[in-house]
Formats: C-alpha cells, sequence, structure tokens
C-alpha cells in the first residue's frame, strides 16, 4: 500500500539511483510542496495528461466518487455502490495531492480523475492489461515524421510552440537546399 509521504523526508517511493543503490529524491513544486510529474512521456490512459485531453474533459460530466484506496499502481474509487480501480503511473503523487476519503471526479470518456482541488491524472481501467510502461525518454525531434511516428508509439506528444516553428522553419531550409541544387547546372561524362 502506498501512503502519503513524510514532506521532510526524501521520497521513500523514489527510483534507486543505479550508481549507488540509493534512493533519488524527487523534487517538490516550490510554490505548492507537492511531488513533481515524473517526466513520463506516454500519453495513454494511466500515464501522463496531454493538455487537450484534460481541456476536452473539462466540459464533460465526472462522476464523483471518493479515493478509497491506493496499492500500487492501482487507484480505488467508491462511486456510493459501485467500486472501480484505475491504474496510475504516478500513484505517489495522485495519492498525496488528492488523499484518501477525498472527493474525486472521473471523466471515463477521457479517462481522466480531477481532484477537487482542480489536478488532473490520467487513468486506465484496472481490469485492462497494464502493458504500456513509462518511457522517459525526451521526444528527440519536433519534424513531422518524429512527431507522427511519437503519436503511434506513444499515443501523443506535447512541444512547445517555438520549437516545432524551427523544426519546420529547419525543414523548410533543407527543401530550399535541395531545391537549390536541382537548379544547378548538371555535368555529366561520357
Amino acid at each position: 500500500m502506498v501512503t502519503a509521504p513524510d514532506r521532510a523526508r526524501p521520497d521513500s517511493s523514489a527510483p534507486l539511483s543505479p550508481s549507488r543503490g540509493r534512493q533519488l529524491r524527487r523534487r517538490r513544486d516550490p510554490r505548492t510542496g507537492y511531488l513533481l510529474p515524473r517526466r513520463c512521456e506516454m500519453y495513454v490512459p494511466g500515464h501522463t495528461v496531454h493538455w487537450i485531453q484534460a481541456h476536452r474533459s473539462a466540459g464533460l460530466p465526472h462522476r464523483t466518487g471518493r479515493l478509497t484506496a491506493v496499492e500500487d499502481d492501482v487507484i480505488t474509487v467508491d462511486f456510493g455502490g459501485e467500486v472501480t480501480k484505475y491504474r496510475n503511473c504516478d500513484p505517489e503523487r495522485l495519492l498525496e495531492i488528492v488523499g484518501i476519503g477525498r472527493t474525486v471526479g472521473v471523466c471515463e470518456r477521457y479517462w481522466i480523475l480531477k481532484s477537487s482541488s482542480g489536478y488532473v491524472f490520467s487513468v486506465a481501467p484496472a481490469d485492462a492489461p497494464w502493458q504500456v510502461p513509462c518511457d522517459f525518454s525526451p521526444l528527440p525531434s519536433a519534424t513531422p515524421e518524429a512527431l507522427a511516428e511519437r503519436l503511434e508509439t506513444h499515443g501523443g506528444f506535447s512541444v512547445p510552440g517555438r520549437r516545432l516553428v524551427e523544426a519546420l522553419a529547419g525543414e523548410a531550409v533543407a527543401d530550399e537546399a535541395r531545391a537549390d541544387e536541382d537548379d544547378l547546372p548538371q555535368s555529366s561524362s561520357l
């Protein structure tokens, strides 16, 4: 069972340091004191919330329930007569922010669990196979090809607009260079 971490001590749920066998300390938001989100790059249910998913779910009805348990990556919500289990890849943060016994809203159309304080978490049905591990590798490039691949392999992506413009500008420059090469006189030997 996961319990709420003591803010005075390093996060006991943090991964071990491969070189030292010690637990790595997870960083906290200096404003709220909560654990910062893990940098999971997966945008499938149960992993990272994509801003489009969060935005679209905001206008939809959410089932209201109470968080009753968090065991490993399984989140249990009691909807008053129906108990439903979900999965989340960062249950420590979810538990710390929501708290056992607190009210949550769940929008299963977009697989969003929303805390009473407004934080949102991606959840997946616990009875479905949990076959998608977290991926912490950053997006290597913002080219259209890289984004299409990331969409297929990770369920989505989020990239700052400036990085996208730079990638597209780089593609345009490369296209111009290729076009200029095509306009150069060709030499041949017989």
